[in-house]
């Protein structure tokens, strides 16, 4: 496949035009799961609109955008992606040449100074936020829907770090834009159902999977 079809696929996805073809996905996907011990609380801003992005939709189009541009050669970028094109929220190192005098040219791994996942997440919710009028607002409602794999109804709760961490958990490694898809549910993510987000002292998210029993 050629780096142009390639980019043309993605494309496409992004666009969610066209589904791609993958692995079988999980065998309880849809099935009811069982009991949970919630594991938080609703946010005290629960249910209403959150001023979060202060900056217009252009603002963080374009931090997408150079982000991406700044982690490109010839060849695109260097940025992994999953079964679902999603760059996957638990990597948050990749690998840069560095070049010193008096040695050999090594790889050191460097941490991302963004998410890129954390960053489409923002433009996109912004759109939707200014959309100029109700037609554009449902067009972005559903791409981001259909993207993250999310209910209409939990639009507003969802922040990034608890979609990441209920995507990692339960979603990650699996195509799942294929038929039967898994959706996340915010509520299902407060009971504990894909396990407890935990940090380290630094407040970032400790990327480690609940054992499943």
């Amino acid at each position: 496949m050629s780096e142009k079809s390639k980019a043309e696929l993605i494309a496409e996805l992004e666009k969610l035009g066209v589904p791609k073809n993958g692995r079988k996905p999980r065998s309880d996907a849809g099935k009811t799961r069982g009991q949970y011990i919630r594991t938080g609380e609703p946010r005290a801003d629960l249910g209403h609109v959150r001023g979060r992005y202060t900056k217009s939709p252009m603002f963080y189009k374009n931090q997408f955008i150079s982000f991406i541009a700044s982690h490109s050669g010839e060849h695109g970028d260097d940025l992994q992606r999953d079964e679902n094109l999603i760059f996957p929220p638990e990597i948050t190192n990749y690998y840069q040449l560095v070049r010193a005098t008096g040695r050999a040219p090594y790889y050191a791994s460097v941490r991302l100074s963004s998410h890129p996942e954390a960053l489409r997440w923002r433009w996109w919710f912004t759109e939707m936020a200014n959309a100029a009028n109700e037609e554009d607002k449902k067009t972005w409602e559903k791409r981001i829907c259909d993207w993250y794999f999310i209910k209409w109804s939990d639009l507003d709760l969802w922040t990034y770090d608890e979609w990441a961490w209920a995507y990692y958990s339960r979603i990650a490694g699996w195509n799942n834009r294929i038929a039967d898809r898994i959706i996340l549910v915010y509520f299902d993510y407060l009971d504990g159902a894909y396990g407890m987000l935990l940090r380290d002292e630094k407040a970032n998210t400790i990327w480690k999977r609940p054992e499943v029993k």
